[in-house]
């Protein structure tokens, strides 16, 4: 048996290794000319994965492989240049084309998003290569998954494989990430971000209060004490911020407490203690800047606030503040790395704040802290893969903390661990598929818990667990209104009363509501002003 490799007859020995390289290229077409319109990440890896069947095969010598963007070499920088969009002129650019400041950019590993490249741009066309980036297949980014013109013998095509970062083999330093000039973040869409309104209930003055993003991206806010009836929208101040806000409530000194981030991506906060009035905003850690919206809690049993995010290098970062103690600095939990907003819940059984997160793979990670006793390390929950930011809720009745999200086949998935069991295998319930990420709250008056979510028709869903009793079947609320973003729900102890809150198709503030014996309510609007979704 004989392969050609460059032209010429090279003989295939036992266990030989994967076959690289590419053919020799003019210096003048090292680095083609690319497309002048930008190309989106999504963009790239449809490409990758369906322009160039597995049925090519790997080659420096036969004629270039004709697709619907050019005709390209059937190497692994041909292939990679027709994924990117350079211009087909000698079959597209070589690998040292690829790395050269013409076409592409050297950034750093944790800067590695789909559509990028790793390239080993040195030595000879027989030994250089390039690997497209696709996403990375564990949370401790060791390896990734990758496309590549390359194969063992006699099979060597396009392959979609988990490569070992940076690459195999003994040149394997030799691989640099690349980022190419024209490619684009796709846009972010309205199921990758959080839920677009806090609902806080203040137990001293049995209050509810909602907080949003005005359209003028200012805070908003409305509320209602003791069921006498919903105030008037309210802005405060004039810093406006990004993304959404979040609430959290400190009973030791009767303080609600919003935290936002700013237009400057650094974090804000204002706080009203006991309705003397709401103070001015300010800024928190410095010049840190976070990646995601923040999420907040309270922990009774030290008296602490603190604030989590996705920092901007995807580590997930926490500041926070102990009564008398004053703001903390920045830290860093871990090295993982993490997408989307992470989630927080605090187990009063055990003292125990448990963050959980998106690993860049997909699959659910956490992180926790017991008795103020330093943070665990990063492990990984199961192998299923979550589309949504995970959803967790503590059940004080059974000991049990549950996470929801949405799996990749868009129906909700749950993961649970009761005190002492360690945790479950993921587990569906119903058939029925939904957007975004679903919403859950314990009613401890009934010992239920119940899911809230927006329908593929954009109609409310819930499904329920009551006494461990087994999930019911799934149902529509709120007949035929149709919710522009995902539910925001809140347990309020006074009336005993579940109340979902979300953004209607006008942008206005709508919610629906559920007190023991009285069935739910009809959908209504709270308010004319406008909301930021």
């Amino acid at each position: 048996m004989a392969l050609m490799l460059g032209g010429s007859v090279q003989s295939i020995q036992a266990a030989q290794p994967d076959t690289w390289g590419e053919a020799e290229v003019p210096p003048q077409s090292q680095e083609a000319q690319i497309l002048a319109a930008p190309i989106k990440r999504s963009e790239v890896i449809r490409r990758a994965a369906h322009e160039w069947g597995t049925n090519v095969p790997y080659s420096q010598s036969r004629p270039y492989h004709p697709t619907s963007y050019g005709t390209y070499r059937r190497d692994c920088s041909g292939f990679v240049s027709m994924t990117w969009g350079v211009s087909d002129e000698s079959g597209g650019a070589n690998t040292q084309g690829l790395a050269g400041s013409g076409i592409s950019t050297r950034i750093e590993k944790d800067q590695l998003k789909p559509g990028d490249a790793l390239i080993d741009a040195a030595g000879t066309s027989n030994t250089r290569h390039v690997v497209l980036f696709e996403k990375w297949a564990d949370a401790a980014r060791t390896k990734y998954w990758g496309f590549e013109q390359s194969g063992t013998n006699p099979t060597v095509n396009r392959k979609h494989r988990i490569v070992k970062y940076p690459y195999e083999g003994s040149n394997a330093h030799e691989y640099k990430p690349y980022r190419y000039n024209k490619i684009v973040d796709d846009e972010q869409s309205e199921e990758a971000v959080s839920a677009p309104v806090q609902a806080v209930y203040e137990q001293n003055t049995k209050t509810t209060e909602v907080f949003a993003r005005g359209v003028d991206n200012r805070l908003i806010r409305v509320w209602n004490t003791n069921g006498q009836g919903w105030s008037e929208w309210a802005a405060h101040g004039d810093w406006q911020m990004k993304g959404h806000p979040a609430g959290v409530y400190q009973p030791n000194t009767d303080t609600t407490e919003v935290f936002a981030r700013g237009t400057d991506n650094r974090l804000i906060h204002t706080y009203n203690t006991a309705g003397a009035g709401w103070s001015e905003w300010h800024v928190l850690g410095g010049d840190w800047e976070i990646a995601s919206d923040p999420v907040a809690i309270y922990q009774p049993h030290t008296r602490t606030t603190e604030v989590f995010a996705r920092g901007m290098n995807g580590q997930l970062i926490h500041i926070w503040n102990t009564e008398g103690s004053g703001w903390s600095e920045w830290h860093a939990i871990g090295d993982w790395h993490i997408q989307g907003t992470p989630s927080v819940v605090f187990q009063p059984n055990t003292n125990t704040t448990e963050v959980f997160a998106r690993g860049t793979n997909n699959q659910l990670i956490h992180v926790y802290n017991t008795n103020g006793g330093g943070w665990s390390e990063w492990h990984a929950l199961g192998d299923w893969e979550l589309a949504s930011d995970p959803v967790p809720l503590y059940q004080p009745n059974t000991k049990t903390t549950e996470v929801f999200a949405r799996g990749k086949s868009n129906q909700l998935i749950h993961i649970w661990n009761t005190e002492g069991s360690g945790w479950s295998e993921w587990h569906a319930i119903g058939d029925w598929q939904f957007k975004g990420t679903p919403s859950a709250v314990f009613q401890p008056t009934t010992n239920t818990t119940e899911v809230f979510a927006r329908g593929m028709d954009n109609r409310l869903i819930h499904t329920y667990n009551t006494n461990g009793s087994g999930w019911s079947e799934w149902f529509v609320l709120g007949g035929d209104w149709e919710a522009a973003s995902d539910p925001t729900t809140i347990f309020q102890p006074n009336s005993n009363t579940t109340e979902v809150f979300a953004i209607g198709t006008d942008k206005r503030l709508i919610h629906i509501w559920n007190t023991p014996g009285s069935g739910w309510s009809g959908w209504h609007a709270i308010g004319d002003w406008q909301l930021a979704s």
